[in-house]
């Protein structure tokens, strides 16, 4: 689950002083997702104080004009309409930049 990979992740960087972000520079969620939907992880990862201004995309067919709005508002940085792909990997160059 991402969430556990993102928790395991930071218990790593504060054990070796590391920055989180030279190990994973972005997150790509979906909001329909097994286990835990992508809008509970956003809300996670914007909760966790060392991930305040860690770059999120929402990539989902379901980003309707009010969707998007709510989503941002949980912290997303970026919705994109699926299936854009093109749009979806100039917005990640953009963030990793």
């Amino acid at each position: 689950m991402a969430w556990n990979l993102i928790q395991d992740r930071l218990t790593r960087c504060a054990q070796d002083g590391s920055d989180f972000r030279s190990h994973i520079s972005m997150m790509i969620t979906d909001v329909e997702m097994p286990q835990m939907d992508g809008l509970h992880l956003t809300s996670r990862v914007r909760n966790e104080e060392t991930l305040k201004g860690f770059p999120i995309v929402i990539f989902s067919s379901l980003a309707s004009e009010d969707n998007k709005r709510k989503w941002i508002g949980l912290g997303a940085d970026h919705i994109l309409t699926k299936p854009d792909l093109p749009k979806l990997v100039m917005v990640a160059d953009e963030l990793t930049q």
